[in-house]
């Protein structure tokens, strides 16, 4: 039976915070992708798509992280450190976040240059002021973005 998003979601740390009701945001990557079907200028379009391609990816890989850092987390719970193993894990532990939050800030400079595109280029912009500034919100909803539909693409987050 292919994994469904709702249960990954549910499974998620996200599911912690408010924002576990909000998924079916106002907006999604795909809206993005319609947004700029109006662009007639091609090389605007190839800009705008490879940033919003990027993002897709930049979510996806977040979904990885966070995931990784889900099974550490749960690999220190189910066994027993001496010392040196302790200290391996806090290490790895450390490596995790770090790029989790590079990724997550990545993610909103993505969102940054997709948005001031927009406002350029006379697009709707309100999405962003939907998304806002909180962190904890934008990662949120990169979560859930990051979450594939299909059995076959959550293979590839495992």
């Amino acid at each position: 039976m292919p994994a469904t998003k709702e249960k990954f979601f549910a499974e998620s740390s996200h599911e912690k915070h408010d924002y576990k009701e909000e998924r079916n945001w106002a907006i999604n990557i795909d809206d993005l992708e319609q947004k700029i079907e109006v662009i007639k200028d091609e090389k605007e379009l190839k800009f705008l798509q490879y940033f919003i391609d990027k993002l897709k990816q930049d979510c996806i890989e977040y979904v990885r992280l966070k995931k990784y850092r889900s099974q550490v987390d749960q690999t220190r719970q189910e066994e027993h450190f001496d010392s040196e193993t302790r200290l391996s894990w806090q290490q790895q532990v450390s490596s995790v976040d770090t790029a989790t939050r590079n990724k997550h800030i990545v993610i909103i400079d993505d969102l940054n240059i997709i948005s001031r595109r927009f406002e350029e280029l006379g697009l709707d912009n309100s999405w962003r002021e939907y998304l806002g500034d909180d962190r904890e919100r934008i990662g949120a909803w990169a979560f859930s973005m990051g979450i594939p539909t299909q059995g076959a693409e959550m293979a590839e987050i495992d």
